[in-house]
C-alpha cells in the first residue's frame, strides 16, 4: 500500500472501508434480484403498431411508504426505452396531478381519457401502474403495470411482481456512507425495472 510519510497507516482505514463498500455496491449490480413475477402479453399486441408510449407516474401503495416514486418511474422509463419496443415519453408528476384527476380512479380508466392522452401526447399506448411494495431492507420492490392501447383500451402487456435483494447494504449514518446507501438503492431499483421489462417481453 502506498503511504505518505508522517501519516499513520490506520488513517487510511476509513477510505479503505469506503472503497470496499463501493466495490460491493457496484460489483453486485450485475446480480439478479430474487423475484416472484408474472407477465401477460396479448396475442394481438403486434397488430397495434405501437411507436410511442406515455408513462404516467407510478401510483404509490395504499399505505404510507418511503418509496422514491419519481425515481422508480424514471428508471422504469429508461428500462422500457432500452427494450427498443417503442419510444417512451414520461408525464411529469406535477402535470399528472394538475391535469389528470382520472388517475385517482385506477385501475378503471375511461376510453375517453385514453383518447385524450393519445391526442395530447401523440402516443399509441399508455403505461399505467402501481408500486405495490417497497422496503429499504431487505431491499424489496413490487411493481404492477399495464401497457394499454389508447385506441380501444386493450391491455397489450402486463407485469405484476415483487423483487427482493438481500445483499444490499445497511450503512451507518455518515455522509459518505449515506451516499453509498443511496447509490445501492438506486442500483437495486434499476435492476428491478430492467428485470420487470425483460419479464414483460419474454414469451
Amino acid at each position: 500500500m502506498c503511504t505518505v510519510p508522517g501519516i499513520s497507516p490506520t488513517s487510511y482505514l476509513p477510505c479503505l472501508i469506503a472503497l470496499g463498500l463501493w466495490a460491493c455496491v457496484t460489483g453486485c449490480a450485475g446480480d439478479k434480484a430474487k423475484s416472484d413475477a408474472t407477465h401477460w402479453q396479448s396475442v394481438r399486441s403486434g397488430a397495434y403498431h405501437i411507436q410511442r408510449v406515455l408513462l404516467l407516474p407510478l401510483q404509490p401503495p395504499s399505505f404510507p411508504s418511503e418509496a422514491p416514486f419519481t425515481e422508480i418511474t424514471l428508471l422504469l422509463a429508461e428500462a422500457l426505452q432500452r427494450s427498443q419496443l417503442f419510444a417512451v415519453t414520461v408525464c411529469p408528476v406535477p402535470t399528472a396531478r394538475e391535469r389528470y384527476p382520472e388517475l385517482n380512479a385506477l385501475p378503471g380508466i375511461a376510453a375517453v381519457f385514453l383518447l385524450r392522452l393519445a391526442q395530447e401526447w401523440g402516443v399509441q399506448a399508455v403505461v399505467l401502474g402501481h408500486i405495490t411494495h417497497y422496503r429499504s431492507w431487505p431491499s424489496t420492490l413490487g411493481l404492477k403495470f399495464d401497457i394499454v392501447s389508447t385506441y380501444d383500451g386493450t391491455v397489450l402487456w402486463a407485469v405484476d411482481g415483487i423483487w427482493q435483494d438481500d445483499r444490499l447494504y445497511v450503512l451507518s449514518a455518515q455522509p459518505l456512507e449515506n451516499h453509498l446507501a443511496s447509490l445501492s438503492a438506486k442500483a437495486f431499483i434499476g435492476k428491478v425495472c430492467t428485470e420487470a421489462v425483460q419479464t414483460m417481453i419474454s414469451r
